[in-house]
């Protein structure tokens, strides 16, 4: 299977993108592994996609919806597909918005 020679999201991109979900308080870090996972694991690292959508209405331009959608819809565009499928089930609120950023690209659900 071939692999990326370079990152999904450029170094200038990763920043933007880590300061965006500091901004709107989706992403949370903890050093003692306690974050729960869906699975019943835990993590260090979890990005709260679901709470994204939630402010969705709430936060005016600095929509974290439209952000995050912005942010996937590079990386897609750069594997250059002809559709896409969203899984896990929390990107199901982005996928339409980055299938209009792909100039309606298909997806699956």
């Amino acid at each position: 299977m071939p692999r990326a020679l370079t990152p999904w999201l450029t170094p200038e991109e990763q920043k933007e993108l880590y300061e965006g979900l500091l901004y709107y308080d989706i992403i949370k870090l903890d050093n003692n592994r306690n974050l729960p996972l869906k699975s019943g694991g835990t993590t260090d690292i979890y990005i709260n996609l679901r709470e994204a959508r939630n402010q969705r209405n709430a936060c005016g331009n600095r929509n974290p919806v439209e952000f995050i959608s912005r942010h996937f819809a590079n990386a897609i565009f750069r594997l250059n597909p002809d559709r896409f499928v969203e899984v896990p089930d929390s990107i199901t609120p982005f996928s339409g918005r980055i299938s209009q950023l792909l100039h309606d690209m298909p997806w699956l659900t």
